[in-house]
């Protein structure tokens, strides 16, 4: 066995961080992981090794030979089982690793000693057969024993010294040089287990690093959700007191027109804020995992005759015409949460408006398409996107160059619509061209 210590500190190389891994706990899951795979290759290459020798050496000899490797591998097996059942931690870790290496190594000697059960030969052939055979089982154990390298010094020695000490014990020029070139591939298969150690160190390494980050950024995404959930529940109350009195001030005839003005101004900029914190915390419920959705038959077309409704005040002070052409019949419905299918709908129709020309139109279509499902499309006349910022299109706080514009925005509508969509099973897309306008659509299942 490898001493721990020896193993750690050739690890420092690698990365520091390996000092702060279990390393021979990880290389003993990497090799119970693998004793499936290494009791389907035995058995395999056994049942194909004894029906081709089973006309060549003593079937007494075969039987006995087949029915001792069955009950190594039985032992491994059981071994897996007892070791998923139990789930060692790393104080326990040793234990389990002798036990391996005791099963893996009786494994090698059980096909080691083959050679000399299997004797006498009538042809050289069927030791290079088995030859063959005991190859294949040292190089297909590299991948599985690699990772713990005495193991695999012992599984090579155990396997391949057996028959090449048969080979050197024959008298002909012939057997030496097989017995030669058996000594080179087995001390070319150490070495390549041990080039496959540190690729197995790499990727230990590096699988840690991806656990830790992963499970940092959830930490951290779960915080920053936390936290906006609670800072937009703070900011709705003072928010809504000053929207409240803005409009009682609106409602003041005494006003002068220069303070009317002020006031509106922070009515909007109010609003706009409200909206703010109102996309923030769908978009914190949305990566936390905790927005619920309510699916069921939904009338598409009279939710949008009530977006358009809700819309129109914006369509008329720009001299917008809002067209809707429902190309579907009245009783057909569509899978999606009522609520959230109206946000979906208001983004984009209101989106139509602000991003539009004046004298500019909008035109929504309902078509039923051949996949079980109604598409809505927005098509708009507006100012268009260009090319090189449409992959932009449906990233958080992304305004696509309106930053410093008129037109109000948050950048956040365009990402939350289309997480909102594809968490009702729909999908999302546009084609726009930069001063003819954008056409956006929504794809949900049909009820």
């Amino acid at each position: 066995m490898e001493n721990s210590q020896t193993g750690t500190s050739s690890l420092h190389n690698l990365s520091p961080s390996l000092a702060t891994i279990n390393i021979r706990a990880e290389q003993t899951r990497h090799l119970y992981s693998n004793v499936t795979t290494a009791i389907i290759a035995n058995t395999g290459i056994a049942i194909l090794l004894m029906w081709i020798l089973k006309d060549r050496v003593n079937q007494t000899n075969l039987l006995y030979w087949g029915s001792a490797l069955a009950i190594v591998l039985f032992a491994r097996g059981l071994g897996l089982y007892f070791f998923k059942k139990l789930s060692p931690g790393d104080e326990e870790i040793n234990n389990w690793l002798y036990g391996y290496a005791i099963k893996s190594t009786l494994t090698a000697m059980i096909w080691g000693l083959s050679i000399w059960l299997f004797q006498p030969y009538n042809d050289l052939e069927t030791p290079v057969l088995i030859t063959f055979a005991l190859g294949g089982m040292t190089a297909g154990a590299a991948a599985i024993l690699g990772s713990v390298i005495t193991i695999y010094f012992l599984y090579v020695l155990f396997c391949m010294l057996p028959i090449i000490i048969w080979f050197f014990l024959q008298s002909s020029d012939t057997h030496y040089i097989m017995a030669t070139m058996l000594c080179i591939y087995s001390l070319a298969m150490i070495s390549g287990g041990l080039t496959y150690k540190k690729v197995m160190l790499k990727s230990i390494l590096l699988s840690k690093q991806l656990i830790t980050a992963k499970e940092q950024a959830e930490q951290a995404n779960q915080s920053k959700s936390i936290f906006l959930s609670r800072m937009s529940h703070e900011l709705r109350t003072p928010l809504n007191a000053i929207m409240g009195f803005t409009q009682l001030l609106l409602n003041n005839e005494n006003q002068t027109e220069s303070q009317k003005n002020h006031t509106e101004e922070i009515y909007k900029a109010s609003h706009l804020l409200l909206k703010l914190i109102e996309d923030l915390l769908d978009l914190s419920r949305i990566e936390a995992n905790r927005l619920e959705l309510h699916i069921n038959k939904t009338n598409y077309q009279k939710l949008i005759n009530e977006c358009i409704d809700y819309v129109r005040p914006l369509a008329t002070q720009l001299n917008i015409s809002i067209d809707f052409e429902p190309d579907i019949p009245d009783n057909i419905y569509v899978l999606a949460d009522e609520i959230r299918l109206q946000q979906i709908l208001l983004n984009l129709v209101s989106n139509a408006c602000k991003y539009n020309r004046t004298d500019g139109t909008i035109t929504i279509k309902l078509q039923l398409m051949k996949n079980h499902q109604i598409r809505m499309s927005v098509i708009d006349t507006g100012i268009g996107i260009a090319a090189e910022k449409q992959d932009k299109v449906f990233q958080s706080y992304q305004r696509l160059g309106h930053e410093d514009s008129l037109i109000e925005g948050t950048g956040l509508g365009l990402a939350i619509v289309k997480q909102l969509v594809e968490l009702m099973n729909g999908k999302i897309d546009f084609t726009s061209k930069k001063g003819e306008g954008s056409t956006f659509w929504v794809d949900l299942p049909v009820a």
